[in-house]
């Protein structure tokens, strides 16, 4: 009996062994992929743009939570087939039937493993994933904040979220020429001009690119609901505030998907006390009509 709880122990150890081997190979090989695409990003948005490499460096760093995160359950299941597989074209698993060991029990050692990647998994995604991305997020800020060319490129035309940026020649942190399609306050179209900007400094915390346009040339119009009603200014100098999240996904609010589990109940719990407030504001309105 205890001979056969050996050999039961010794087959399951085997199993765990091979699937553990072939789950390392294959995490690195998803790994080198994930890491290899962001080099061949970072090289050509942000190397080529003089960016300092200790930067993107640390960019790359924090980034890394990410391949993790998409690697393990990537790894676990190709890791699980190609074990399965050899022991199946080396006929092992009608070896371990024949020594006793029922079909069930050979994927216990793979459950057992799989179930401890997920925890790892959820570890990365809950603690260093939501870390990493705020980071990155700063990091990349300041980058952009020294250096716009890494967002606003020379002779190039961007359309953002609520406008459309159109540069000229772009030099460290000065722009010749600068035409901004937006709307304004009302939400008339408006369109600015300038003969130059420049970048002016920022507070660490900032998350807004303020640019300082020279000559300025202002021109809204109401549109299609009164096209005869349009109104212009001009000036020697303005004040341009662009939020860096309009004009760059890598500084956007991280979504459920970046942020623990705590952020995301406090987020939700945040939530629904709005819409409790909401909804005893309207009965409030309701009763007293």
């Amino acid at each position: 009996m205890r001979s056969k709880y050996r050999a039961s122990n010794t087959i399951l150890f085997y199993i765990a062994k091979e699937f553990l081997l072939t789950f390392l190979v294959s995490f690195l090989v998803f790994f080198a992929i994930f890491f290899i695409n962001q080099i061949l990003v970072l090289a050509g948005d942000i190397l080529q743009k003089n960016a300092p490499i200790q930067d993107v460096l640390r960019l790359m760093l924090y980034a890394m939570p990410s391949f993790v995160a998409l690697s393990i359950p990537f790894a676990t299941l190709v890791g699980a087939l190609l074990s399965m597989g050899k022991f199946s074209n080396d006929n092992e698993i009608i070896a371990f039937q024949a020594s006793g060991v029922p079909l069930g029990m050979l994927f216990a050692p793979m459950i057992a493993l799989g179930i401890t990647f997920a925890g790892g998994s959820f570890i990365v995604n809950d603690i260093l994933l939501p870390v990493g991305t705020l980071n990155y997020a700063q990091l990349y800020t300041s980058l952009i904040l020294r250096n716009p060319e890494l967002e606003l490129e020379s002779y190039s035309v961007q359309a953002h979220r609520k406008r459309v940026i159109i540069t000229g020649q772009v030099d460290d942190r000065s722009i010749d020429t600068l035409l901004i399609i937006d709307d304004d306050s009302e939400g008339n179209r408006r369109i600015i001009t300038g003969s130059d900007a420049k970048l002016l400094a920022q507070e660490e915390e900032s998350t807004d690119l303020s640019l300082s346009l020279s000559n300025v040339f202002s021109h809204s119009y109401s549109g299609d609901s009164n096209p005869s009603s349009w109104d212009y200014a001009s000036g020697e100098q303005m004040v341009y505030r662009v939020p860096l999240e309009d004009i760059t996904e890598a500084v956007t609010r991280p979504g459920p998907h970046q942020m623990s589990s705590v952020d995301v109940h406090a987020f939700i719990k945040k939530r629904e006390e709005e819409l409790q407030e909401k909804r005893q504001t309207h009965r409030e309105s309701y009763l007293n009509l």
